[in-house]
């Protein structure tokens, strides 16, 4: 418990640092424990999470969609539970994110109103290959122009359009997403790595993952694990 409050507090004096005095806090619920990720001769970390409670709140930020919004991480799972599994998200019959979907695959989903009976659906872009367990990839969603685009190791491999985003009155979860009430579900099980929002669409092409990523004037929320 003790090494968990100090991590918290050194997140957030690093968040405050990298973002010039107003970044998003943490509020953690149901961590035990800080584990090492894949080895890196920076001795770099990651953030464990169980898949039954573990999650984090983004706390004083709230996506609007107004502009552009990449969401994007290194992403380990531990297990592929057969359900639905959120590893960045906010989505409550509104919001974007992204994590696992019942087979394993990634997909990146979007609300977006609609004429339908419920007034709104969900946008997906998916990848077709499988999460593999044990296996650390970068995955990157990119919500701009009316278009979701997903990227996994960089490559860009779906992206569909969508119309007008109906955005979340709810703060963004990292590895589970808001129930109508705000508590937490479909928790994600395994690790979760440099984690960054922007208001810009970062990716249009394929790309390579940058290691570390450095605070610029488009980043929202940069979080190293560390």
């Amino acid at each position: 418990e003790k090494t968990v409050k100090q991590w918290h507090r050194n997140q957030q004096i690093r968040a405050a640092q990298d973002r010039r005095g107003h970044a998003a806090t943490w509020h953690l619920d149901g961590l035990q424990q800080l584990q090492s990720g894949t080895p890196s001769p920076a001795g770099n970390f990651a953030l464990s999470l169980d898949g039954a409670t573990s999650h984090v709140r983004v706390q004083d930020f709230v996506y609007r969609g107004k502009t552009p919004i990449t969401l994007e991480c290194f992403v380990q799972p531990a297990s592929i539970p057969g359900r639905e599994s959120t590893v960045i998200g906010n989505v409550n019959f509104a919001g974007v994110g992204f994590g696992l979907d019942r087979t394993g695959c990634w997909p990146a989903f979007s609300a977006h109103r609609s004429s339908s009976r419920r007034g709104f659906e969900y946008a997906y872009a998916k990848s077709d290959s499988k999460a593999v367990i044990g296996r650390r990839v970068h995955v990157a969603a990119v919500f701009a122009n009316g278009q979701i685009a997903l990227f996994v190791d960089g490559n860009k491999v779906d992206s569909v359009a969508t119309s007008e985003h109906l955005a979340s009155e709810f703060e963004f979860q990292l590895g589970a997403d808001p129930q109508s009430d705000g508590r937490p579900e479909q928790f994600f099980h395994g690790t979760i790595d440099e984690v960054r929002f922007s208001d810009v669409a970062r990716y249009e092409a394929d790309f390579v993952p940058a290691a570390r990523h450095v605070p610029d004037s488009n980043t929202l929320v940069l979080y190293h694990m560390d």
